[in-house]
Formats: C-alpha cells, structure tokens, sequence
C-alpha cells in the first residue's frame, strides 16, 4: 500500500514537472525570437550606419540597411535588406534582401505598432507593417509604411510577437536608435 501512495505521488509530481517544462520551452522560445528581432535590427543599423555593401569607390551614403516587417505575406518571416541605389530607403521595389528570418509556427508577428512617448497609448493594428531603415552616418532610425512610399511620422515603433497561446513580446525601435524588448 505504501509503495502505490509513494509511485502515485511521483506521478503527480511528474506530471506537473512536465506540463511546467512545456510552458517554460514555449516562454523562452518567444523571448529568444524576439531578442533575434532586436539583433536583427541592430544588425541593420550597424550596416547602415558602416560602409559594407560598398566596393572601393563607391559612394557610401548610397547604401542604407533595414528591417521589413510586413504581416500580411510575411506573418512567419521577416527580412534584413539593403537599398542600394542611393535611394532613402523605404521603398520595397528597390531593396535587396540579404536575409530571411523564419519564425518558428507556434510564433507570429501579430502587429506593427506607432506610439510617441508611451506604449499604452500605441496605434496597433494587426494589418499593419513597416520597415526600419538606417542610413549613412545617422544611426538614427527611420520608419516607412511597407510599400514605401511614405515615412512614418513616429518617435517610437514596435513589433508585437505572439504565440499560440496568447503570451506577447514586444520589441521597440526608438527613432534615436534605441532597442529594447519589453
């Protein structure tokens, strides 16, 4: 009798540990997509800001680096890309990508945020999508729609992560350059 109430006991115990390490695996996870996210963008602004991509006489200030975010067609990626053309960035039909980033299934971007001064007062949409582009020899940051075609007036955005239980990390671009994962 004894031995069943001590090999019952071990049961639970083991269940719970398990059900807990699940949990656990999914948490870290998400907090590693999003530390990838703010690596990727730091990425970004260390090319932007150098001179690679350049071959020697180049123009340098013809290259700018970026993040693109775009939910729509990309809600399980996202990509590091570089303007070439002297553009000012931004612009999707002239960008080249120089990585993809898979995101894991149980991950998605679920929104693409605007905010000033705080977070809680941030215009979120889960349609929405931008991209972030640094520029020789500005390290600050720049934020344009997804097409391009217009730059966001902003002085913060943030990429809202999410997996499939709900839980969010939220990776933010200060238009100084700045990023966190909050």
């Amino acid at each position: 009798m004894e031995m069943l109430v001590a090999i019952s006991i071990v049961l639970v115990f083991m269940t719970i540990a398990i059900n807990e390490r699940d949990d656990f695996s999914r948490s870290v996870s998400l907090d590693n997509v999003a530390h990838e996210v703010a690596l990727t963008v730091r990425q970004a602004q260390s090319y932007g800001i150098s001179s690679r991509g350049s071959d020697i006489g180049d123009n340098v200030y013809d290259f700018s680096y970026g993040v693109y975010f775009n939910l729509d067609s990309l809600s399980g990626a996202f990509r590091l890309v570089r303007y070439s053309t002297g553009s000012e960035g931004g612009n999707p039909n002239q960008m080249e990508v120089v990585n993809e980033y898979q995101l894991p299934s149980h991950i998605e971007l679920a929104e693409f945020c605007t905010f000033d001064n705080d977070l809680d007062t941030a215009t979120c949409n889960d349609e929405g999508s931008g991209i972030v582009v640094f520029t020789r020899p500005n390290p600050d940051a720049r934020f344009f729609t997804s097409n391009g075609n217009s730059q966001i007036d902003t002085n913060n955005i943030a990429v809202v992560l999410e997996n499939e239980e709900g839980r969010q990390r939220t990776v933010v671009v200060n238009l100084t350059g700045y990023i966190y994962v909050e």
